[in-house]
């Protein structure tokens, strides 16, 4: 009950306003108002009854009382007299409550004076929409969260009337859906796992879970809740590789070793089969593989520094961050160039028994060919010529194995020097040549035809020249130059390796040597970083970790490095690359068993000039990840 009051202007009364409100219905929204207006006499009633006065009551905009006269004539001091009353039902707002205007006003029309009241009368609030409340699917408690695919209780069994059903809706992003229609009690409800679509770049998301509160058609209100839908950290939702396949680039490679890799030759291309978790997108595929890291579904490979089992490690990352990881292993045969390790030639007999006087040459050679599976090709054949002559002959080797040793027996004028060649290839048609040369048949002392000419132990086979083929010994002192030294001792000075090997030649690029070192003697480049290879982390931040330093012909490098990988078997591994050109040896390849890793000798290696490796600094040894491999190399070029 609201009371609103207010004393008449000359001090005699006054004047009340009481509104209650009953019988309030739930289905209905609706509710009883009763008001009275009252006088409350202070001093005494008046002595008439106050023709020609004005009294009203108005309650909620309407005016529900309205009269000339009010009689209170006999009312005693503290006596309360109604002078009017009434009641109406109200309707109250949409949420239940219920706020109604009121005034009132008497004026006595005499020297009693008037009194007027008014003020704000609240109502009963009537319980109106249901809030709905999740729970587990036992309905033992609230949740505030729920994965797709999973079970929550909605629970409406707080409403305000029996009578009352519901219907629930739900929306996540911009997809919506009815889940119960005409609900009374609760419903098991299974998130749907189709709503994924609606977190593609997130784990989880807010959705809305609306309650239409209806008394039979007629809405009574609505009310929503959220409820945090998670995104299931299982297969279902995580990105997936389900293929990874590799082919060959390199043309050559696929046309005659189908179905091999090869270390050194092949080049690979990496395909991959993936898919996001189900609602996401594909946002990253990274490829390591040979040491290097690649990014997209199809990538291809620089060629191979590896063999055995190479390890291609494919990781799909989706718009939610979710990564898969998977392992693919691609088999590397080893591959290196054809190599002779040895080849001479001897004069001998028919039967290859060695003789100076023979009329025939033995040659014998040593070789070394890439197996490759047994699939690999050998070719070998020595190609002879008179000395001084453009004609070639030739005879074709068959070699028994790729590691093969052996010799042939071919027949060579005794009076004549020989050219000889000898030859090997394999599958990839790039010849590697060895060359010697065959002297005349021995004789001690041999004059030329034309009378012009003398050789000592040969046959003599110029005019006007002393061609001597025995060592040189002077008071003991052995002189002699064989012909390899010759070309080392050319090569060192800097001259041009001539088959005419004449000591005032060699005296001549001594000379030349020497006037160029004087004015090459302070040339020094400083120490050079080289490029690091992926299996290698730098010792520390120095920067200086793989520097290689050139002063005139000699090249220095050195390394302080720790393994980044560990590795099976010994093997050898690219260290760094990027030697310059004029710091590559020119005819051999530099090696020294000069390194440790994990307290184990290695060798270090700097490939020659024709190699596929020049350029690159290799180590042979089996690798362990967290330990040090130093180094300090020096040869001249």
């Amino acid at each position: 009950m609201a009371t609103f009051t207010d004393t008449f202007s000359s001090g005699w009364g006054t004047l009340i306003l009481e509104v209650t409100e009953s019988d309030t219905s739930i289905s209905s929204n609706s509710g009883k108002i009763s008001w009275k207006l009252k006088i409350k006499a202070i001093t005494g009633s008046p002595s008439h009854n106050n023709g020609g006065a004005s009294i009203s009551v108005t309650i909620g905009g309407v005016r529900r009382y309205s009269s000339t006269k009010f009689d209170v004539r006999g009312l005693s001091a503290g006596s309360t007299k109604t002078i009017a009353s009434g009641s109406f039902t109200k309707t109250h707002s949409s949420d239940g409550s219920l706020s109604l205007s009121c005034s009132a006003r008497a004026d006595s029309g005499v020297t009693y004076g008037y009194a007027s009241v008014s003020g704000t009368f609240h109502g009963t609030t009537i319980p109106r929409a249901t809030t709905p409340v999740i729970k587990n699917s036992a309905g033992t408690s609230t949740v505030s969260s729920a994965g797709l695919g999973s079970v929550v209780r909605i629970d409406v069994t707080g409403k305000a009337s029996s009578a009352f059903t519901h219907d629930v809706t739900y929306k996540l992003g911009s997809k919506t859906g009815t889940i119960y229609t005409g609900l009374s009690q609760y419903v098991n409800w299974t998130v749907p796992t189709s709503l994924a679509d609606s977190l593609p770049s997130s784990t989880s998301g807010t959705m809305t879970i609306t309650c239409k509160t209806k008394n039979g058609s007629t809405t009574v209100g609505t009310k929503s809740v959220t409820l945090k839908i998670t995104v299931p950290d299982t297969a279902a939702y995580r990105p997936s590789i389900s293929g990874i396949t590799a082919s060959e680039l390199t043309e050559e490679v696929a046309a005659k070793f189908e179905g091999l890799f090869l270390k050194s030759k092949s080049k690979l291309k990496i395909s991959v089969s993936r898919a996001a978790g189900d609602g996401a997108e594909v946002r990253k595929t990274t490829v390591k593989i040979n040491g290097e890291t690649h990014t997209g579904q199809t990538i291809n490979t620089g060629i191979l520094k590896w063999y055995e089992d190479l390890s291609c490690v494919v990781t799909v990352e989706d718009t939610r961050g979710r990564t898969t990881s998977k392992t693919y292993t691609v088999s590397v045969v080893n591959y290196y160039n054809p190599i002779i390790e040895s080849f001479s030639v001897d004069r001998c007999d028919q039967d290859g028994t060695l003789n100076d006087e023979g009329a025939y040459f033995k040659a014998s050679y040593a070789v070394d060919i890439a197996p490759v599976n047994n699939k690999n090709a050998k070719t070998a054949k020595i190609r002879y010529r008179r000395q001084g002559t453009t004609t070639w002959s030739t005879k074709t080797i068959t070699l028994s194995s790729y590691t093969a040793n052996g010799s042939a027996i071919i027949a060579a004028s005794t009076e004549y020097t020989y050219e000889v060649e000898f030859e090997i290839s394999d599958s990839f048609e790039m010849p590697v040549v060895a060359s010697e040369t065959l002297s005349t048949a021995f004789t001690l002392v041999d004059h030329h035809s034309s009378g012009t000419g003398i050789s000592f132990g040969k046959v003599a086979e110029k005019a006007h020249t002393m061609d001597v083929a025995l060592d040189l010994l002077v008071n003991g002192v052995d002189h002699t130059i064989e012909e390899t030294d010759f070309d080392e001792q050319i090569e060192m000075v800097e001259g041009t390796v001539s088959s005419e090997r004449k000591l005032p030649a060699l005296l001549k690029s001594i000379i030349t040597y020497f006037k160029n070192r004087i004015s090459k003697i302070d040339s020094d480049t400083g120490w050079k970083p080289l490029t690091l290879s992926t299996n290698w982390e730098p010792y520390d931040s120095s920067g200086n970790f793989v520097v290689y330093r050139k002063i005139g012909r000699i090249v220095e490098i050195r390394a302080y490095l720790i393994a980044a990988i560990s590795t099976q078997t010994n093997s050898t591994w690219l260290v760094a690359y990027g030697l310059p050109a004029d710091c590559v040896p020119k005819s051999y390849t530099v090696r020294s068993e000069c390194a440790h890793h994990s307290t184990t000798t290695c060798t270090i290696s700097v490939p020659y000039s024709l190699s596929e490796d020049a350029g690159e600094v290799h180590v042979t040894v089996k690798l362990l990840e967290g330990y040090s491999l130093w180094f300090h190399l020096m040869y001249m070029v």
